[in-house]
């Protein structure tokens, strides 16, 4: 029987939606929606993902940054050093040293990129055609891979990106991915399954919530996350009683809704007499919630509660009455087109 730390199976197309939206990279447009992920398997998604964002990369222009390069010899190549170059030739008008300046794809970005498609070009638990794609991005990408996987991590968190570099964000975040899922194996590498991790599929699917929320409620409600302790801040307070946290707090003007987004791999439970039943810890802890945050809102606003779990192929939407405030439990199916999630998530306001 599924238990609640069971990963939902999705499809390669759901969990590329997912982790792409949640990262702020989703694009109605995107070309690996419209087909190509069907016959892609999870573990192959980072890689295929990483080649797609490293050609768009090329299609546009890779990055390039200015360096000056000293050159000592008999030519002088660009201006001549001439102190530097008096002082090694000692007059003997044999050697120079010069500089140059020029332009270099060795930058940041593009080795942290590089040393990804190096590592997955040669992982042998990823499909022929998944390697050989990023065999070919790796020999066309600019720039020189760095010698280990930690010197890319560490020049991983250092990147900084503008405004305007759209396509270096999407391949940054997938070369991310595969760098944190690479192990070494035997003298060689090999890549975890970098989406087997339930909990980091837990957190996409909050901002995914969140986020779908937020765009649809602009300037209609407040959409945020609440961190809040179990006594007001005037109040005594215990280091025994954990801090909690909501998912999503959505307040307008008149009413306000508790969201909770669950990952489970089972949603609902069978109760003792068999019937089908939400989780007695859910209901729990989004009760929890709503009560204290209801009891310190100065405006006395209606209050309810909401429970979204992520399905796969299935879908689920109950209401219930709980006396002093009204619970929706929905299950979103991740795996309709995008579209259609989004306008689902946008209900949970709206009705």
């Amino acid at each position: 029987m599924a238990t609640e730390t069971a990963r939902v199976e999705l499809s390669s197309r759901a969990l590329y939606f997912l982790l792409c939206y949640a990262a702020d990279l989703y694009d109605p447009h995107d070309e690996l929606l419209s087909g190509e992920l069907d016959s892609c398997s999870p573990i192959d998604l980072p890689t295929l993902a990483l080649s797609a964002a490293a050609a768009t990369v090329l299609r546009r222009g890779a990055r390039r940054v200015y360096r000056r390069s000293v050159y000592e010899g008999p030519a002088v190549r660009g201006r001549l050093d001439l102190g530097a170059t008096m002082t090694l030739d000692l007059g003997r008008g044999a050697h120079a040293v010069s500089v140059v300046g020029e332009l270099s794809p060795d930058c940041p970005q593009n080795r942290v990129i590089k040393t990804a498609l190096s590592v997955v070009a040669a992982c042998p638990g990823l499909a022929p055609k998944s390697r050989e794609r990023a065999g070919a991005m790796k020999r066309a990408f600019p720039g020189s891979p760095y010698s280990t996987i930690a010197e890319a991590r560490r020049a991983l968190r250092e990147v900084r990106l503008a405004r305007g570099e759209a396509g270096y964000r999407r391949a940054l975040f997938w070369a991310g991915l595969v760098l944190r899922s690479t192990m070494p194996d035997a003298g060689a590498y090999r890549l975890d399954d970098p989406l087997d991790d339930r909990r980091y599929l837990d957190r996409a699917f909050e901002s995914l919530v969140r986020g779908a929320l937020r765009e649809s409620l602009d300037g209609v409600a407040i959409v945020r996350r609440d961190r809040f302790r179990w006594t007001p801040p005037d109040q005594y307070r215990s280091s025994l009683v954990p801090v909690m946290e909501t998912d999503v707090t959505v307040r307008g003007p008149e009413r306000c809704v508790v969201v909770d987004a669950k990952y489970y791999g089972q949603a609902l439970v069978v109760g003792r007499h068999g019937s089908t039943q939400l989780r007695s810890s859910h209901l729990y802890q989004i009760a929890s919630y709503l009560r204290v945050l209801r009891r310190r809102d100065s405006r006395h606003r209606l209050w309810s509660a909401c429970l979204v779990y992520a399905r796969s192929g299935e879908s689920f939407d109950h209401r219930v009455d709980l006396g002093d405030f009204s619970l929706r439990a929905l299950g979103l199916d991740l795996e309709r087109p995008p579209r259609e999630i989004l306008d689902e998530l946008a209900g949970v306001w709206s009705e």
